[in-house]
């Protein structure tokens, strides 16, 4: 966060919050007269779990979680449904951009694009809340809302030894521990 321009994090809310809020402002009028309709959210797991390095991506994302959530209790009354999708990371162009923001996940962590598409189409289908993939990722996640700590304590663990794998260090990082040495 504290070397991120604040026009960045600016630039990110308007894109991952605001630009949901207009959306769905617009969209909303037309459902509410049909007492129908379904609005599909794509959040992200950094909107469930904090993720080092990505404080503002995370913070938008939590944001829109629960944005998410107070919309399925207005609408469910109005027939309206409300799904929210958190993927975990996704081979995409903007993945690409940010690299150097995070630590870069190991591949088999990474979801292509059309494992989220077909994680949206079941979520509309089956008229879920919320969706989360991997599924292993919703596991964490759970194991996170039940034992925090727990969670936290495993969380830092994990970190540290993913910053000692030079495969998944970004150059920040890389300056960091040349600094220490």
């Amino acid at each position: 966060l504290a070397n991120l321009p604040l026009d960045s994090i600016e630039e990110m809310v308007r894109t991952n919050l605001l630009g949901t809020i207009h959306c769905t402002k617009e969209a909303l009028p037309s459902m509410v007269e049909r007492r129908s309709g379904h609005i599909v959210n794509v959040s992200s797991v950094s909107g469930k779990i904090g993720t080092p390095h990505m404080s503002s991506y995370c913070a938008t994302k939590f944001a829109l979680n629960g944005l998410s959530e107070s919309l399925y209790h207005e609408l469910k009354p109005l027939g309206i449904h409300v799904s929210v999708i958190c993927p975990g990371p996704v081979r995409t162009n903007f993945r690409v951009l940010y690299d150097h923001l995070a630590p870069k996940p190991p591949s088999f962590m990474v979801l292509s694009v059309d494992e989220v598409s077909r994680a949206v189409i079941r979520a509309i289908e089956r008229r879920k809340f919320e969706v989360i993939i991997p599924r292993w990722l919703a596991l964490a996640c759970l194991v996170k809302a039940l034992m925090p700590s727990f969670f936290r304590l495993v969380a830092a663990r994990v970190l540290r030894l993913r910053s000692t794998d030079p495969e998944s260090r970004t150059g920040n990082q890389d300056r960091e521990i040349q600094t220490r040495q």
